[in-house]
């Protein structure tokens, strides 16, 4: 599952930012990259968080308001990632609607800073991929996490 960040489009805090074209290009990249490693797996791309503007108002802070062109870079690269999807191989899912109240503004309870899931917003996050993750893996269980020492243990770290 792949989940492109956006600190890169926000034009109050960086001195250059990327274009809409540009986080498409990268995430490509991305995408090819895993294919090449492993042909076999599937790839789910995550449509990115939609971001809140100006006239929102977060209840914790710090606050992410973000410029109408932030915004729109956003959309237009959760957009163009959208041709990434194959069918096939590649996936595309659009979960953003979970984040969104019925006028299109951010739902504070789940996105309190207007950018990062809430943990009530990471359990709506997860319930909206679930039934994409369950289909594309047939509804078979994947294999358990190797706890924190194992899997240190398993790529050369040693034990301290």
């Amino acid at each position: 599952m792949l989940l492109t960040g956006t600190n890169n489009v926000d034009d109050r805090h960086c001195k250059r930012t990327h274009t809409a074209e540009e986080i498409f290009t990268g995430t490509k990249a991305i995408v090819d990259l895993i294919r090449k490693k492993h042909p076999t797996t599937k790839i789910l791309v995550l449509r990115i968080f939609p971001r809140g503007g100006d006239d929102e108002k977060s209840v914790s802070p710090p606050d992410f308001n973000s410029s109408a062109q932030c915004i729109d870079t956003c959309r237009r690269a959760g957009e163009l990632t959208k041709q990434l999807a194959d069918g096939k191989q590649v996936f595309w899912l659009d979960v953003n609607a979970v984040f969104l109240r019925p006028d299109r503004a951010i739902n504070t309870d789940l996105m309190w800073d207007l950018l990062h899931p809430s943990p009530k917003g990471a359990e709506a996050r997860a319930k909206a991929v679930e039934p994409s993750l369950i289909r594309l893996t047939g509804g078979r269980p994947l294999p358990a996490i190797q706890t924190w020492p194992d899997r240190m243990h398993s790529v050369g770290v040693p034990d301290s």
